[in-house]
């Protein structure tokens, strides 16, 4: 993983929110709680062939387990500078 990124507001539109809930049996929180600012969580640039460019993020719940997210900065034009945050998706590393 390269240089962190600040993650400083992570948000997630409802689809998502419930798409998290339903599919990856986690919520928004949790992944707050893993990966948003003062979480220490490990970030990566990633350039998926199919999803283009996005970051990746991982950090630990308050449960103790482990979170992978997908994120884009908002505004997407201010790329890893951005402070806010959405997520594309995230679950569970067991």
């Amino acid at each position: 993983m390269g240089p962190a990124i600040y993650l400083g507001l992570v948000i997630a539109d409802p689809s998502v929110v419930a798409k998290l809930h339903e599919k990856h049996t986690i919520t928004l929180e949790q992944v707050r709680e893993a990966i948003q600012w003062p979480a220490k969580a490990r970030t990566a640039e990633e350039t998926h062939p199919e999803h283009g460019w996005r970051v990746v993020a991982i950090g630990t719940a308050a449960c103790g387990d482990t979170v992978l997210a997908t994120l884009l900065p908002v505004p997407t034009w201010a790329g890893t500078a951005a402070d806010t945050w959405v997520v594309l998706t995230a679950r569970w590393v067991r």
